[in-house]
């Protein structure tokens, strides 16, 4: 269980009583965590004091009608906040819940939302869907940034507020998991802190010869591992390809509105988003949104999971909603090795364009999207 707060008015304070309450073990009893919890709430409400940004404590409405985890003060805008620290990435009905806590607000207020459990795939694509955005989220990887990193609560806030207002993104999440998989193939996530995709390593080229941006972590996991796959088995000349995840379907294609700052014009995108039953819907989704010139798509349907039909598994983005028959990412990583490419190749359109863009083959062009919809591709 972790102690009680005493004294948070130092950075080394807040950092030290933030890596206690991480270590609190998952198999806690819920007394322990809903202590967790409150603590939290402590721990951001100092955190947001040394950054002078006046901080409010929980607190309930007039009458008691809700209640809201905290505010703060942030040049000239009050910021509602909402803390969680769940088992399980949060339900778009929990964001519905305090949105509307935000809307019956003065008009400019705005919400941070905090989930250590991170968010649903549909979570953040419902905020922004045909809505006026006054929410922004958090979660863990943001809270290292701004704690454990020292970037600071209000760093990662201003480049958030930034890339919702400029680009319609509520989450682009920081990041301290960027791994390097391969010396051809690396994994990378959109870092709001600095407005940046972070490298691995400082890069030897100019760009990588392709960017491939996925809806979240599992399917970044996958791609990887199929991205050496493919590159191995063809013996293909070194090639630096960067997965980056978006987390969440529209921001796939809203992310390339940041690749200006960070790669040249004719950089090769392949953007990849599930096609939960409508490939043409999608695709349609992906180029209403879109900001550059040389990209292609691989909508995969229902997602990626039909990649492997063949393998009696239940798939990993099932996890949060079955509790029996899970497949595991270690599963997936045999799947991939025994994974019949050449027949694949020839059944499923969605892997022939991943398949093709890794190994650099059909240049990007407009007149092939539009021809790749309508007659399979062939290696």
């Amino acid at each position: 269980m972790p102690p009680k707060t005493t004294d948070l008015s130092s950075p080394e304070a807040v950092e030290e009583f933030y890596l206690r309450l991480l270590a609190l073990p998952e198999k806690s009893r819920a007394r322990g965590k809903r202590r967790r919890g409150y603590q939290f709430q402590n721990l951001i409400a100092a955190a947001l004091a040394l950054e002078n940004l006046e901080p409010r404590t929980s607190y309930r409405t007039v009458k008691g009608a809700e209640e809201i985890d905290g505010s703060f003060f942030l040049d000239g805008t009050i910021f509602l906040i909402e803390a969680k620290w769940h088992a399980e990435p949060l339900p778009a009905s929990t964001l519905y819940m305090f949105k509307g806590k935000i809307d019956g607000k003065l008009v400019g207020t705005l919400g941070v939302f905090i989930s250590m459990s991170g968010y649903s795939k549909a979570a953040a694509d419902a905020l922004t869907f045909g809505k006026n955005i006054n929410l922004i989220l958090f979660d863990r990887p943001d809270m290292d940034a701004a704690i454990l990193r020292k970037e600071g609560f209000r760093a990662v806030l201003k480049r958030k507020l930034r890339d919702a207002a400029e680009a319609g993104i509520v989450q682009t999440p920081s990041s301290n998991d960027v791994v390097r998989v391969t010396p051809t193939v690396e994994t990378a996530r959109y870092d709001a802190s600095t407005g940046r995709v972070l490298d691995v390593v400082a890069a030897v080229r100019s760009s990588p010869d392709l960017v491939i941006v996925c809806e979240g972590d599992t399917d970044r996991t996958i791609l990887s591992m199929l991205s050496e796959r493919i590159l191995a088995d063809s013996n293909s000349t070194p090639r630096w390809i960067k997965i980056i995840t978006a987390m969440g379907k529209r921001p796939v294609a809203r992310v390339t509105r940041t690749f200006q700052y960070h790669y040249p014009e004719n950089v090769n995108a392949l953007l990849i988003v599930d096609g939960d039953g409508d490939i043409e819907g999608s695709l349609e989704m992906l180029e209403s949104e879109v900001a550059i010139k040389n990209w292609r798509a691989s909508i995969p349907d229902p997602g990626i999971e039909a990649w492997f039909a063949d393998f009696d598994f239940r798939p990993m983005r099932m996890r949060r909603q079955e509790k029996s028959g899970i497949g595991t990412m270690s599963e997936f990583q045999e799947a991939i090795k025994k994974l019949d490419i050449e027949k694949l190749l020839k059944s499923d359109q969605s892997f022939a364009v991943f398949y093709n863009a890794v190994l650099g083959r059909e240049p990007d062009t407009e007149k092939k999207r539009s021809r790749s919809r309508r007659k399979p591709a062939s290696p």
